[in-house]
């Protein structure tokens, strides 16, 4: 997920004759280090990134990274505070954002007491602001937001097993009995990995708060380099 984003920060910056949005990028990494060095490799062997940049162009003046967050509250003031970068952009008129990242949404609610109705309604409620926030954001600033996301085992809660055997039983049934949830999630056993029945993390709340979903897996198999 984190190697899609890093693509995405500087396809956001290419010219859209080559397919970019010709802006700048904001990226707010809520898990570790930042992966800067990444990117910066990114930007040395991509084919497709130098050659459609203009002359003296480096993306890392683009890109207006926010760095780990700890908490909600945390991810909230750095979208707050985002408001003023969009607003006055750093590089000018002639480069505005057209894109915020954070990678990624769950990680700083994952200490968030979410056992009772307090801390449900807590969650919910910060949850429903961002969205809300971004919404704005991309309508206002004409701007694409892109968040990842991580999964959880979809547990069997009669048994108390997980993965393969108990779980696929209670999956199959949780999806099939509550035809809302097959349409935010998709049919029973569409999200599955390392052959797990897997549901995406922040529950139905959030699914709701989504426009567009995209579920990455890893196939076995290999692709021969950038732009193959």
């Amino acid at each position: 997920k984190t190697q899609l984003c890093l693509q995405l920060l500087l396809a956001a910056q290419l010219p859209p004759s080559a397919g970019g949005l010709g802006g700048a990028a904001v990226y707010i990494h809520t898990e570790g280090r930042a992966p800067m060095q990444r990117l910066k490799q990114i930007i040395a062997t991509h084919p497709g990134v130098a050659p459609n940049l203009p002359q003296g162009h480096d993306p890392l003046d683009f890109v207006y990274l926010v760095k780990t967050l700890d908490d909600a509250d945390g991810l909230w003031n750095a979208l707050a505070s985002c408001a003023a970068v969009l607003g006055d952009p750093p590089a000018g008129a002639e480069r505005p954002v057209r894109l915020i990242i954070v990678d990624s949404i769950s990680s700083p609610f994952r200490e968030m007491d979410a056992s009772d109705r307090a801390g449900l309604n807590d969650r919910s409620g910060m949850l429903w602001r961002i969205s809300a926030l971004l919404k704005e954001y991309a309508h206002r600033h004409d701007l694409a937001v892109v968040l990842t996301n991580h999964v959880a085992d979809a547990v069997d809660n009669t048994d108390g097993k997980s993965g393969a055997g108990g779980s696929s039983r209670s999956h199959n049934l949780f999806f099939n009995s509550v035809p809302r949830m097959r349409r935010l999630y998709g049919p029973p056993g569409d999200l599955r990995s390392s052959g797990r029945p897997v549901v995406p993390s922040l529950g139905v709340l959030w699914a709701n708060c989504v426009n567009t979903r995209i579920f990455l897996s890893r196939t076995g198999g290999s692709v021969g380099g950038f732009g193959g």
